[in-house]
């Protein structure tokens, strides 16, 4: 699952072999440490994985996290405006990804035609 919170992007994935745990993973250790303040001394780092930032948590916990998020976090009516602006990269990678999802979805479905 990607996620895109307010200042942060993860993905999260099962931990591989552990059913009950996710893996919380970031392009930027600062993602982490936005989204799971409470996990910051547990996030490893390894230059050589495609997420070069992560840390293990239990399923039951990154739901209650989620959960939390919405119903405490989640005060914007926009989520582009809602930004910090504070780092012009983070801000244009949002409008790239946007764009691309934009773009997707005026393109014919060529799986029902």
């Amino acid at each position: 699952m990607w996620l895109f919170i307010k200042d942060a992007f993860v993905s999260i994935v099962e931990a591989h072999g552990e059913p009950h745990n996710v893996l919380v993973r970031a392009r930027r250790k600062k993602h982490l440490e936005t989204f799971l303040p409470e996990h910051e001394k547990s996030i490893t780092e390894d230059s050589n994985r495609d997420y070069r930032f992560r840390v293990k948590v239990s399923k039951e916990a990154i739901a209650t996290i989620v959960s939390q998020y919405v119903l405490k976090s989640l005060t914007y009516d926009n989520f582009k405006g809602a930004q910090s602006h504070q780092d012009p990269q983070w801000t244009r990678a949002l409008h790239d990804v946007w764009d691309v999802m934009y773009r997707l979805q005026y393109q014919r479905d060529e799986a029902n035609s």
